[in-house]
């Protein structure tokens, strides 16, 4: 049955181009809202808003780089601007870097930083103040699973993710009486292009991915972008309405194990 929550809501994905960003983006159209995309790919980018809009439902696309500041309060800009309000963000932009502590570098360690971490602190920097003129609206971060656990290699991840996590619950403490709730996910081992470039240069790919599947102990497979992107929709509806400054794992019972995260031939 389909069900169409965001009717006259608007909303912006950060990272919309691949992956959770972009089943998230096509889904919270698919309910109803007019959608906002941005990263850095205009070509991914493109493929997400032609899905959209094929489906009769209503996306644009911003290319930019949130982790600078103008870029950030631009796309804010872009979204009220097409939309004359904003409703919904989703803080997904991210990347990763597998290195050892004294392995990375300098630029590597800022990147991780800025694009999981900053860009998700300027994005609700800019959005807030549109939202407070609403007296409401809803920010989701997409944390990880390396917020509450780590593994070998993900020191920079590791601590922009749990970053993430006191971002979130800073923000539904400081603006939770305006109106505004904030929530944050942390997904497991999900089958997305960045999981896949962490098993590209293994012998047997496939066999790699299915072995990260199963690390999700309690379904024994990869978890898909839609299914995170039904998780973060829900945070985003009313029928959330009580809930904020909450972190929402969303792992398979990943974290029930306590195996080892990242194949070893990385290191």
């Amino acid at each position: 049955m389909s069900c169409e929550r965001f009717v006259g809501k608007a909303a912006l994905v950060t990272g919309g181009g691949t992956g959770i960003g972009k089943a998230t983006a096509t889904l919270l159209a698919e309910e109803g809202a007019g959608v906002l995309i941005v990263g850095r790919r205009g070509d991914k980018l493109a493929e997400t808003v032609n899905l959209i809009n094929g489906q009769g439902r209503e996306a644009f696309y911003f290319q930019g780089d949130v982790s600078r500041r103008v870029d950030a309060e631009n796309v804010i800009r872009a979204a009220v601007g097409r939309f004359g309000r904003l409703d919904i963000v989703f803080n997904n932009a991210a990347v990763d870097y597998l290195r050892r502590l004294t392995d990375m570098g300098e630029e590597d360690w800022d990147r991780v930083i800025a694009t999981n971490l900053k860009s998700a602190f300027l994005v609700s920097k800019y959005a807030i103040p549109e939202m407070l003129k609403l007296g409401r609206g809803v920010i989701i971060n997409n944390s990880s699973i390396s917020a509450i656990m780590t593994t070998s290699g993900e020191a920079a991840y590791g601590a922009s993710k749990a970053g993430l996590v006191m971002l979130t619950k800073s923000i539904a403490l400081e603006y939770g009486t305006k109106g505004i709730r904030c929530n944050c996910v942390c997904p497991g081992s999900v089958d997305t292009e960045m999981a896949r470039a962490r098993i590209k240069d293994e012998a047997d790919p496939r066999n790699a991915l299915r072995k990260m599947g199963e690390r999700n102990v309690g379904i024994k497979r990869l978890i898909t972008p839609e299914e995170i992107a039904k998780v973060v929709a829900f945070l985003a509806s009313e029928d959330a309405s009580a809930i904020t400054g909450s972190t929402i794992v969303v792992d398979g019972g990943y974290t029930m194990s306590k195996l080892e995260a990242s194949p070893k031939s990385f290191f």
